[in-house]
C-alpha cells in the first residue's frame, strides 16, 4: 500500500484462491499480512490464513511483517497515536506468538496483553487444513540485523528483503 515502485498487488488473497485452484503441489504466500490490531485484528488474520490453507490443501504459508518503512506504517497507525516505526516492533512480538494458537485451538484460550486482547472461549475457524504439519509455515520480513534476529528467536523463517529506499 502507499509505495508507488512497490505495491503492486493490494488484494493478493484473491490471487491466491486463484492460484490454489489452478495449481497443485506449489506452494502459496500471503506475501506481508501485517498483523498489528490496529491495521488488521489478529482473529481475523489467522481466519484468512487458514481459510487460504483450506483452499491450497495444505500449501499455504503465512508471510508476515510491520510494513515496508514509515510510510506504509504510519499511513495505517496515524489515526491512533502512531508515530513511531518502533513502537510496532512491541506490538508485532505480542501478537504473532498467538497465531498457532489461534489456528490449532478448537476454542481460543484468550489472550490479554498490552497492545491486543481476545476474551477467551472464541472459536477461531476454520483451523488449520488437517494433515498438512501443525499449521501453515511462518515467514518474516526482514530487512534489517535486529529483525532477523527477532524472527529467530521466534522461530519463524525470513522473508529477506532491502527496503532502504522506500523509507
Amino acid at each position: 500500500h502507499f509505495l508507488g515502485d512497490y505495491s503492486h498487488l493490494s488484494v493478493r488473497a484473491g490471487v491466491c484462491a486463484f492460484r490454489a485452484g489452478n495449481t497443485e503441489r506449489i506452494h502459496l504466500c500471503s506475501g506481508i499480512l501485517n498483523p498489528l490490531p490496529q491495521v488488521n485484528h489478529p482473529a481475523k488474520g489467522a481466519e484468512r490464513v487458514t481459510y487460504r490453507d483450506h483452499l491450497s490443501l495444505g500449501r499455504f504459508e503465512f508471510g508476515t511483517g510491520r510494513g515496508a518503512g514509515s510510510h506504509y506504517i504510519l499511513g495505517f497507525l496515524d489515526h491512533v497515536g502512531i508515530t513511531n516505526c518502533d513502537l510496532t516492533k512491541d506490538i508485532w512480538e505480542e501478537v504473532i506468538g498467538e497465531f498457532p494458537k489461534m489456528f490449532m485451538q478448537e476454542t481460543y484460550e484468550g489472550f490479554k496483553g498490552v497492545n491486543w486482547s481476545l476474551p477467551p472461549g472464541r472459536k477461531i475457524l476454520p483451523r488449520s487444513y488437517p494433515g498438512a504439519g501443525a499449521h501453515p509455515a511462518m515467514w518474516y520480513a526482514a530487512a534489517n540485523p535486529a529483525s532477523y534476529e527477532m524472527a529467530g528467536r521466534k522461530g519463524r523463517g525470513v522473508l529477506g528483503c532491502s527496503l532502504d529506499s522506500l523509507a
